[in-house]
């Protein structure tokens, strides 16, 4: 398809690109934009071709970002987010947060992480690399970025039903920073969803 021919091209290609990145963000903003994206086959190709031109690095700067944003307003939709598990975006963007990125890449990608986490396959997929997993939730949590806060407490409570998950971070003391931050009264959400995690934590009934 014409998206795949575009985001295949090397380096010479890169302005085009990012425009036909920009064109799907802005139409994934919208709800009938999601129906024409998805409307051949659940929209599996596409989905397909953009997680893997992210995965490969074939995408840069803007471009990554906007394709991150594109899979992010997708992925409200069930058969995204299956769609997106199955094809090892849960794995990849495991190690992908945990690198430096833009404010608004970190910010998709927590979003788009958390939609993949509500689903059971996704949380599953998670375990199956729960020290990587957990390490970059870690990360997160004490880097204490504002804006992604709402996701990774999202994140984490969706997480700790799963009992290795909740072992490894019992290991790693992560109530403590928890605690820590509730205390500095960091933001609105933290005072919400950290009570309640500090609680499963301490295997107290919510």
């Amino acid at each position: 398809n014409v998206v795949s021919v575009i985001l295949s091209q090397g380096d010479n290609g890169n302005d085009t690109k990012e425009e036909l990145c920009r064109l799907l963000n802005s139409i994934a903003s919208f709800h009938r934009g999601r129906n024409y994206l998805l409307a051949s086959n659940q929209g599996k190709e596409l989905i397909a071709t953009l997680a893997t031109a992210l995965k490969t690095k074939k995408l840069h700067n803007y471009a990554a970002e906007h394709v991150l944003a594109t899979l992010q307003k997708l992925s409200i939709r069930s058969a995204v987010q299956k769609e997106l598990i199955r094809l090892g975006v849960v794995e990849w963007l495991s190690v992908y947060l945990g690198s430096k990125l833009s404010a608004t890449a970190l910010d998709y990608g927590c979003a788009l992480l958390l939609n993949l986490c509500l689903d059971p396959s996704g949380r599953s997929a998670a375990s199956r690399i729960t020290t990587i997993f957990i390490t970059t939730i870690a990360n997160l949590i004490s880097d204490h970025k504002l804006q992604v806060c709402k996701y990774i407490n999202g994140i984490l409570f969706t997480i700790l039903g799963i009992a290795q998950m909740k072992v490894r971070v019992k290991e790693i003391n992560l109530i403590d920073t928890i605690k820590e931050k509730l205390s500095n009264h960091h933001c609105e959400d933290d005072e919400k969803q950290l009570p309640i995690i500090c609680k499963i934590l301490s295997g107290g009934k919510i």
